[in-house]
């Protein structure tokens, strides 16, 4: 496509930046005063003209935009768009720094806490996606350069095909709650990393999450305390091991890596080298600050020092201009979650002050979702005895997750016959900071609460799912099948899952084989008390006789995983997996190795099965499909690679998905089909580029009248309500 034309027409002003109810612009290059800083509405910082209070096409040339050292900024969202930031010695405090399309962030000697950063490497409409310049040019590109980081989070927009441009050197970064880059691995990532200047260096993290294509991406950098998260996808990185120079505490944390990565080899560091930051800071109970004065200065609004922006026109003949946002790998949370139980309820007293449990939760990312098993602990706090009694999480959570608590609540006073007067319990999870929703934590925090009042231990390598109702039956939840393949890597050996939610099993056991069953031991749960026998230390002796059993098939079939369909064939093991079902009919592992010897694998997935599989095989595709409806050229962020590979997982996938959602199957294929002839084939006139873009939206209109007429019909919407 021609490159387009845009007529510029400057009028300078000494007005303030331009305010709408939502976004603060700035299109004029400027340098922000020392001063300490607010804003309650988003600055957006973009070379650009603005029309209708909404940036429009691209300037030639960046902005130039800096902040006067011993500047403080406090909760201030910051979009840099084509613009050139520079920052040195400035504090940040909560808020978010995105660093959009053609956005080039450079931070040094600064402090953030409690910030959010989010990075794409969208291109515009009128580049070529096979161009190396319009990349090198329109790739964001953070660089953090010894500074410090607490409570930080890095979101990735765009999907598994996006390469950020980030560069960490000898930066110290803080948690817990601190998210580094979730990256997710497919061939060719490093080089195209390494093409968009990524690199950290010398940092040291501090309990931390990370994803293992991140790790492959650092030198000589001290990991503490930090978690791997599990359950994101991981290819071949190169053909021999790729050598990490980096240092684990504790040093065990390394063997534990090398074994769950095999493409990795961790050398140790040279204690000389030093990691992290220089910065004079100190660190105490969670928070950062600066060894030096606290600035007087009085605290006004960022937008008050900001330039008015420029007045332009565009060119008639400018395309259609593709946005620049993407899909994050997290979701918003919204409110405090507090429930207490009736008035007048007789006081049952405490045995336990604390306990904790693995509950199994979901990680949304943009390419699909992760599961894992995160500790929750519930800790009592004694007041006076006239207290009114409350349990509550220690975090803003999701309505449902708060609804979920009553039930609960109301649970447990029932069939305790009381409730502990005057303690305040507060529920929480390892991970505090990123955003927790949905009704799946129900049975966790009954263990919790079930713990705490009857002084019984709760087994550690025992994890749950699941939603209660207030007579104790367990609810089915979302998101099984990522939930089991993220324990199977945890150290959890026993799991729980509601008894309804048991036909993903089938659509596991098709995808996966019977890996995971072999790995782990999958409970099915119908009311509390199947969660109670499987969670407590000391469990009862039929429960834990058969769990003993299983374990002993398991180790057997995991010798040798190659020969694992050999063992499960042989008829000696037949005989043991028949036993632990007999004595314990609820044990899933057991049930589906069994169905997996006698050759009774499904066929197809589920109907609910389908419909997850397509989610997560579309990938941006379906994002895009999604977004149409109410941003009609969402599809142009899609990079042509994600298209070409979403097309083959669903092509793949097709056969295997339930009879009656092929045809929204066969809609997402000619969907992608559309936009990829768009990107083989770039038009080269505006009236093409056009008839591509209605092409696309009818496709894209076909998918979504085609998933709502399934979604909508009654016997469907039964079914998957069941």
């Amino acid at each position: 496509m021609a490159a387009c034309v845009v007529s510029l027409f400057v009028i300078s002003a000494e007005a303030p930046a331009q305010t709408t109810s939502d976004t603060v612009y700035c299109n004029v290059s400027t340098t922000i005063p020392v001063g300490r800083y607010e804003s309650a509405q988003p600055i957006y910082f973009f070379s650009g003209p603005i029309l209708n209070n909404s940036p429009r096409g691209l300037f030639p040339q960046p902005l130039e935009v800096s902040m006067s050292e011993s500047t403080e900024v406090n909760g201030v969202s910051l979009t840099i768009c084509h613009t050139n930031f520079r920052a040195r010695n400035v504090v940040f405090k909560g808020g978010t720094i995105d660093v959009s399309v053609g956005g080039r962030a450079s931070f040094e000697d600064c402090v953030f806490d409690g910030v959010t950063f989010m990075m794409s490497s969208g291109l515009p409409a009128n580049q070529s996606p096979n161009s190396t310049e319009p990349r090198d040019r329109f790739r964001a590109h953070l660089e953090l350069k010894n500074s410090v980081l607490n409570k930080a989070q890095f979101q990735v927009k765009g999907g598994p095909d996006t390469v950020m441009g980030l560069k960490m050197e000898n930066c110290t970064m803080y948690g817990p709650g601190s998210m580094l880059p979730m990256l997710l691995s497919r061939p060719g990532l490093l080089a195209n990393l390494k093409a968009a200047q990524t690199e950290v260096k010398n940092c040291a993290f501090i309990q931390c999450s990370y994803s293992s294509p991140f790790l492959a991406i650092t030198q000589q950098c001290s990991f503490d305390s930090c978690t791997l998260v599990p359950g994101l996808p991981l290819a071949e990185i190169t053909t021999v091991p790729l050598q990490i120079p980096a240092d684990f505490h504790p040093i065990e944390t390394a063997d534990q890596i090398t074994a769950q990565l095999p493409q990795y080899t961790i050398v140790p560091l040279d204690p000389a080298v030093p990691t992290g930051s220089k910065l004079g800071h100190s660190f105490a109970k969670g928070e950062v600050s600066l060894n030096q004065l606290p600035s007087v200065l009085p605290m006004k609004p960022l937008a008050s020092v900001l330039p008015a922006p420029s007045n332009t026109t565009l060119s008639t003949n400018m395309p259609p201009r593709m946005p620049t946002t993407g899909p994050t790998f997290t979701t918003p949370i919204s409110t405090n979650a507090v429930t207490s139980p009736t008035l007048g309820a007789p006081d049952t007293g405490l045995k336990l002050n604390q306990t904790n449990v693995h509950g199994l939760l979901i990680m949304s990312l943009g390419s699909g979702e992760a599961g894992s098993a995160s500790k929750m602990a519930a800790i009592a706090l004694k007041g006076y005895s006239t207290d009114a009694p409350t349990v509550r999480f220690n975090q803003p959570v999701g309505a449902m997750m708060a609804k979920a608590l009553q039930e609960v609540t109301k649970f447990t006073q029932v069939n305790q016959g009381g409730w502990p007067a005057g303690y305040q319990i507060e529920l929480s999870f390892a991970d505090k900071y990123s955003n927790k929703d949905g009704p799946s934590a129900a049975v966790a925090c009954a263990l919790l609460l079930h713990s705490l009042i009857t002084g019984k231990e709760l087994d550690q390598a025992f994890a749950v799912t699941g939603d209660m109702n207030a007579d104790g039956s367990v609810q089915p939840i979302g998101g099984v099948a990522a939930k089991i393949r993220g324990a199977t890597k945890g150290h959890c050996k026993i799991i729980g899952i509601p008894i309804k939610n048991e036909s993903s099993l089938g659509d596991l056991l098709l995808s996966d084989g019977p890996g995971p069953f072999a790995s782990i031991q999958i409970y099915s749960l119908q009311h509390f008390r199947d969660a109670e026998a499987l969670a407590t230390a000391d469990k009862p002796a039929a429960t834990q006789a058969a769990i003993e059993e299983m374990s002993r098939v398991q180790e057997v079939l995991l010798r040798n995983p190659g020969q694992m369909g050999n063992w499960l064939r042989n008829q000696h093991v037949i005989s043991k997996l028949q036993q632990v079902l007999q004595d314990s009919p609820n044990n899933l592992s057991a049930k589906y190795l069994l169905m997996y010897a006698s050759g009774k694998v499904p066929q197809t997935l589920t109907l609910a099965g389908s419909l997850s599989a397509i989610d997560d095989a579309a990938g941006d595709l379906l994002a895009a499909i999604k977004s149409n409806q109410s941003q009609s050229n969402a599809f142009d962020t899609i990079g042509k690679a994600s298209v070409g590979s979403s097309i083959t997982r669903m092509q793949a996938l097709r056969t295997r998905c339930d009879a009656r959602v092929r045809p929204y199957a066969d809609a997402i294929i000619s969907f992608g089909t559309a936009v990829k002839e768009a990107q083989d084939r770039p038009p080269q006139s505006v009236s093409r580029a056009a008839e591509l873009r209605s092409k696309i939206n009818i496709a894209a209109s076909s998918a979504n009248s085609t998933y709502a007429r399934i979604i909508n019909d009654p016997v469907i919407r039964e079914e998957l309500e069941k």
